[in-house]
Formats: C-alpha cells, sequence, structure tokens
C-alpha cells in the first residue's frame, strides 16, 4: 500500500483515442515507461526505487519512484480523464511526504496540459 497518494479527474472536449495519445506522450516527456496500456488504461512508472532508498531526501524529486494510472473513457460527448498517482516507495520516509506532493502537482499539470 502506497503512503501517498493522490487522484483527479476531469473531462476534455476531444476524442478518446486523441486523448490517450495525448497522454501517452505527456508521461514519455515526463521520464515516464508506460508499462501497460490496454483497453482505457493507461500505466506507467518513473523515477527508481534503488536511488530514493538510499536518502529520500537528497534524490532529485525525478528520482522518486511514481506509479501513475491513467484512465480514459468517454463520458457523452466528451472524454473523461481519471489519474491515480501513487508513491513506488510503499512507505513514508522522513522528508518524503512534501516532496511526493509537489511531484504530483507537476504530473497533474503536465497531464492536464496535454489533454486541454
Amino acid at each position: 500500500m502506497p503512503a501517498f497518494s493522490r487522484s483527479e479527474q476531469w473531462s476534455v472536449e476531444a476524442g478518446t483515442s486523441d486523448v490517450r495519445s495525448r497522454v501517452v506522450n505527456a508521461l514519455r516527456r515526463q521520464r515516464a515507461k508506460v508499462v501497460d496500456s490496454g483497453g482505457g488504461r493507461i500505466e506507467a512508472r518513473s523515477g527508481s526505487s534503488v536511488f530514493a532508498r538510499l536518502d529520500v531526501s537528497l534524490v532529485p524529486k525525478r528520482w522518486l519512484p511514481l506509479r501513475v494510472l491513467v484512465s480514459v473513457t468517454p463520458d457523452g460527448g466528451a472524454t473523461r480523464v481519471a489519474v491515480t498517482l501513487e508513491d513506488g516507495l510503499g512507505f513514508g520516509a522522513a522528508g518524503s511526504g512534501s516532496r511526493y506532493e509537489e511531484l504530483f502537482e507537476a504530473m497533474i499539470a503536465a497531464l492536464r496540459r496535454a489533454t486541454a
């Protein structure tokens, strides 16, 4: 169970396949590796749990392990995007909460920009 997580959702006026493509491209620009993109779900991972376990307060935020789950589904004439972000460490290391919140903010902002 992740110690830190965040979920958000929004609707966009674009087709589902277009939104999926935008999400995948945005994740790649954020240095996330797409590990599954079947159906209406996209799963990606970023960062390194090896480096972050050394000292989470010293590694760059982009190295913090992050699991990204994105659901892209039709919603009437629009497309609903639901994002869940989870830390990849699985435990609350001292000082990591605010760093993960900043990482979550940046990832959600990048996904919102890409799908707007």
